[in-house]
């Protein structure tokens, strides 16, 4: 009896080990997995940052297949797709898709006056209030000095923060530096959304959508800037609205031609900034992000690029920003109340 109550305490302790370690080997092979996985669909990632980036370059520098002598129905690239600011991709193991937006349609932050900081921060639908600490706050993180504007933000008070730092008092290098300014949050700076009174989801755009750190323009794209650009600007909804979808059927070509299908536009002298009518295919500065997602899997990878594009380089193009580590919002439930 004590050698048979004795083979089964043994026994007892040899089934804890044997599952104690199914469950670590388990373990390995999941994180194994889920490696193998992030890994594919960083590569896809990257893939749809290359592909948008060739057909970049062929539409935008090489004035498309026909002008370098090709016939066009000799592939299946299309234009389409980069005029509308999307590119899909399909493969075997997942699914890329890249979001294109024209840096010249962006307020450039490192050159806009308070006037229309404060008009951009209440079209997001920021309080006047902390529009105008906000608004205050970038004006002092990029002017050379330490003088406070009336609500703004020096070195003094970000020193007293938990975590301090100082003011850079300088341009910035990119729009994640908005971060740093006083009032500026990841709601603000992502985008949000919300439940109306009929309880429809809307959804807020961040300032990563409006502003830009590229170019060395002040001026604002007609022909890409995003509507709560164009409300910054001083165009109304309605005709903020009837932009866009003009543009979208055909881009306008220039001042006259915006002048004549928008007769009701107001004047450049009511307007907060410079209006340009840039064609599409004489900007410079694009940013990409592509979110890759598996086949079966919910898991996701994005990427954020900015390219410059110039014939003059050696591959016609240069990254100018990588991030791998790029957060935005989910936009796949977005109602924009605007585009209904």
């Amino acid at each position: 009896g004590s050698i048979l109550i004795i083979l089964l305490w043994m026994l007892l302790a040899m089934s804890i080990l044997c599952i104690s370690f199914a469950k670590s080997v388990r373990v390995e092979a999941n994180a194994a997995g889920n490696t193998r996985m992030l890994t594919s669909a960083y590569y896809l990632a990257q893939a749809g940052i290359n592909e948008t980036i060739y057909k970049l370059i062929v539409y935008r520098v090489e004035g498309g297949l026909t002008g370098r002598g090709q016939d066009p129905s000799a592939t299946e690239l299309e234009p389409k797709d980069i005029d509308l600011g999307k590119v899909t991709l399909h493969t075997d193991i997942g699914d890329v898709n890249v979001e294109i937006a024209d840096e010249d349609g962006k307020i450039n932050v490192n050159r806009a006056n308070k006037d229309l900081l404060l008009s951009l921060l209440l079209s997001l639908g920021l309080e006047a209030e902390r529009a105008d600490i906000v608004s205050d706050s970038i004006l002092d993180w990029i002017d050379p000095d330490e003088d406070y504007h009336l609500n703004g933000a020096e070195t003094d008070y970000y020193l007293g923060l938990e975590n301090p730092y100082r003011s850079k008092n300088a341009s910035m290098d990119n729009i994640e530096e908005l971060l740093l300014v006083r009032g500026v949050d990841a709601k603000l700076f992502y985008g949000h959304t919300f439940q109306d009174e009929a309880g429809t989801i809307q959804h807020v755009p961040g300032l990563n959508r409006c502003v830009t750190v590229y170019g060395t323009s002040a001026g604002i794209n007609i022909n890409a800037a995003p509507y709560n650009v164009l409300l910054a600007v001083g165009f109304p909804p309605d005709m903020a609205r009837d932009i866009i979808q003009q543009r979208s059927e055909k881009p306008f070509k220039d001042n006259q031609d915006f002048s004549m299908r928008v007769p009701e536009a107001p004047g450049m002298e009511m307007l907060k900034a410079p209006i340009i009518t840039r064609p599409p295919v004489q900007s410079s500065f694009f940013s990409l992000v592509s979110t890759a997602q598996l086949k079966n899997s919910q898991l996701r990878k994005t990427i954020f690029a900015v390219v410059r594009l110039n014939a003059r380089l050696p591959l016609k193009h240069s990254i100018v920003y990588w991030n791998e580590n790029y957060f935005m919002q989910d936009n796949d439930s977005q109602t924009l109340q605007e585009q209904e």
